[in-house]
């Protein structure tokens, strides 16, 4: 009941909304290009890299490694 009460409220399940909610922190973190890929998938509580990687991919398109380099890419040209 709580979480058909959240998704009305919300409009996603909770298990979504977490899950979107940790993809937004860690496109910041990846996209700042300072810490490495498996140091923010530990940040944001994913016991594996890879496990990490899959989850970034699904949810954003592309894996964290090419969102690094597409948003290096867009920041230097903006400079």
């Amino acid at each position: 009941m709580l979480a058909e009460r959240f998704a009305d409220l919300v409009g996603m399940p909770p298990m979504r909304y977490l899950a979107k909610w940790r993809m937004q922190i860690a496109s910041r973190l990846v996209s700042g290009g300072s810490t490495n890929i498996a140091t923010v998938a530990a940040e944001i509580g994913y016991g594996s890299e890879a496990s990490f990687s899959r989850a970034f991919k699904k949810m954003v398109g592309v894996p964290p490694s090419a969102w690094r380099r597409r948003i290096g890419h867009e920041g230097s040209r903006g400079a």
